[in-house]
């Protein structure tokens, strides 16, 4: 059984055995469209690869940035904490020296 399968690019011939009977510049066609493709494929893989790193980094630098916030706010909170305790210390003098001075003047 013989199949002849023609397409504007290739024309193809099965045989009974299952084998595929190509011209030589059918085959030299098909060589080269595989070499375009696997030379696509390299490229791909290259840029991918790029963009993988382009995108640790980012992550990285996202990550660092955030930490930074992170010890910012936990340096920003325990100076707030200082002055509310300041505050208060201040404000309890005060109030016991003046009790103290209303105390002695009575």
């Amino acid at each position: 059984m013989l199949l002849t399968i023609c397409s504007p690019a290739l024309a193809v011939i099965a045989n009974s055995d299952g084998t595929l009977t190509f011209t030589k510049a059918e085959a030299q066609e098909i060589y080269n469209h595989i070499n375009k493709l696997e030379e696509k494929v390299s490229f791909l893989e290259k840029a991918l690869e790029k963009e993988r790193q382009a995108t640790d980094k980012y992550i990285l630098s996202v990550e660092q940035e955030r930490q930074a916030w992170e010890d910012l706010e936990k340096s920003l909170n325990a100076e707030i904490k200082h002055a509310e305790r300041k505050k208060w210390k201040y404000g309890f003098t005060g109030l016991l020296v003046g009790g103290l001075i209303i105390a002695v003047v009575d």
